[in-house]
């Protein structure tokens, strides 16, 4: 229940692989960032925090940057403490509902 408090509190603590940012900068000089999705065939493709995938061609890729910053918002200052508890309580069900 700790780990699971300290990841909605603070998510930027600790990121668990595959979860970072991406920052994609293309070749005509936008940016496009967010949590990686799939990579192959050419293509990589992200979604942004707030939005839908974006699908990117690996050749219109100038630059790339992983960025240990989570997409998850410190959910601390949006929930109230009661929150907090229901919701970390719930996601400890969920984890013990998978193991038998």
């Amino acid at each position: 229940r700790d780990v699971l408090l300290e990841s909605v509190v603070h998510p930027n603590a600790k990121i668990a692989e595959g979860y970072e940012m991406v920052v994609l900068t293309l070749k005509d000089g936008r940016t496009v960032g967010g949590t990686l999705l799939k990579e192959g065939g050419g293509v990589v493709e992200i979604v942004p925090a707030a939005g839908a995938a974006v699908r990117v061609k690996v050749g219109d890729i100038k630059g790339r940057q992983s960025v240990k910053v989570s997409a998850m918002p410190p959910m601390g200052a949006v929930l109230k403490r009661k929150e907090l508890r229901d919701l970390i309580a719930y996601l400890a069900s969920l984890r013990k509902v998978g193991k038998k």
